[in-house]
């Protein structure tokens, strides 16, 4: 028993694809081919279009903090180091290093 997903207008022509927006099965005839899928309807391919530029968007939002936490990182890092050498400068107190140790074991 072979068992096609129909067209969602043509309920007797088998579907080529679904609509990268709302799923739903298209046929030759109704087939919007886009640059990033197939799409259903010209609402559908502008939905598509918006979410493909959302979607470049967010790629590049999430590149750029990727770049900045590689410097923010090592620098934030130096810090803390800073001010755990002062403290132990400042109070050479055994239970500092057992502090230090406390916070790394964690990790």
């Amino acid at each position: 028993m072979n068992i096609a997903m129909k067209c969602f207008k043509h309920s007797g022509v088998d579907a080529v694809g679904t609509c990268k927006y709302c799923q739903k099965g298209v046929c030759h005839q109704c087939v919007i081919e886009e640059a990033n899928g197939i799409a259903c309807s010209i609402t559908c391919a502008g939905e598509l279009n918006k979410l493909e530029q959302v979607s470049k968007f967010a790629q590049k939002r999430v590149e750029t903090s990727k770049s900045k936490l590689t410097i923010i990182a090592p620098i934030f890092n130096l810090f803390l180091g800073g001010v755990f050498l002062y403290r132990a400068i400042q109070h050479p107190d055994p239970s500092n290093f057992l502090l230090l140790l406390a916070v790394f074991r964690r990790y």
